[in-house]
């Protein structure tokens, strides 16, 4: 999901993963098709599905972005057995879900890529 924290993007995401012996490599894929009534200003919140198997705090890269600006980097955490990761912003304001965004268009697609370790 991509949101304003409220209302969600009509959106999707896909991706892949390889894996050798417990360090694993993902790209991921979200693209959005309308914003909506979601107004994500200066702040988006972003959830992706995913099954990891430990818990993980990854540093991923913004390979490719269109339709959004964000301010900073970003990281990526999943708990044990969590089905979702979730990605936040290195400088994050009051509320740790939230990534800075300079700007959001009405369509737009993200690309993130990064390494984790299973435990």
């Amino acid at each position: 999901t991509i949101g304003d924290g409220t209302t969600n993007f009509t959106a999707t995401a896909q991706g892949y993963y390889t894996q050798i012996n417990n360090l694993v490599f993902t790209e991921i894929w979200i693209e959005w098709s309308d914003k909506g009534s979601a107004n994500p200003t200066n702040q988006l919140q972003i959830s992706l599905p995913f099954t990891i198997g430990g818990s993980a705090r990854v540093p991923f890269t913004l390979g490719y972005v269109r339709g959004v600006n964000f301010s900073h980097q970003l990281v990526a955490t999943a708990s044990q057995g969590s089905s979702s990761l979730q990605l936040f912003d290195l400088a994050p304001p009051d509320n740790a879900n939230w990534i800075l965004a300079s700007d959001c268009n009405v369509s737009g697609e993200i690309q993130l890529s990064g390494f984790y370790r299973m435990q």
